[in-house]
């Protein structure tokens, strides 16, 4: 048997035109006889997991490796992405790194979509802000409270 990893590229559809679309890049590992063996078997489990049900939708993009190191080691990559690009370290941060949600809605010119982060405190959807407060609650703004 042969360990393989997957990633693959979901969407949560959302009712709420606030809400920034969200995308999933989902790793998983399997262990499979052959590399056929488990694209089938990862792929069911992306279909499973991208349902109507839960409002998470699979977009058809993955891909596969077989993983060098057996499992049970220390350390066990599980995926990694490689880009070539011509950018300093600190470019390529702000470019690639940085991108997954920004500090706050109202750098970008976005609205904040909040729900509870627990303790008192709320999260938003779209960007990396807590505040305290249960702003979820509210149909008022944060600035208006």
């Amino acid at each position: 048997m042969k360990w393989f990893s997957a990633l693959g590229l979901f969407q949560f559809r959302n009712e709420n035109p606030n809400k920034i679309t969200r995308y999933e890049e989902r790793v998983v590992v399997v262990q499979a006889e052959s590399r056929s063996k488990a694209e089938e078997v990862i792929l069911a489990d992306f279909e499973r997991y991208g349902s109507d049900d839960v409002g998470i939708e699979y977009l058809d993009e993955y891909w596969i490796e077989e993983l060098e190191d057996p499992l049970g080691t220390d350390v066990v990559e599980v995926a990694s992405t490689m880009r070539v690009i011509p950018q300093e370290p600190a470019e390529f941060i702000e470019a690639f790194w940085s991108e997954l949600r920004p500090d706050s809605c109202d750098a970008v010119g976005w609205k904040h979509v909040w729900f509870n982060k627990g303790d008192g405190k709320s999260g938003c959807y779209n960007c990396c802000e807590v505040r305290p407060g249960q702003l979820w609650t509210s149909t008022e703004t944060p600035e208006e409270t």
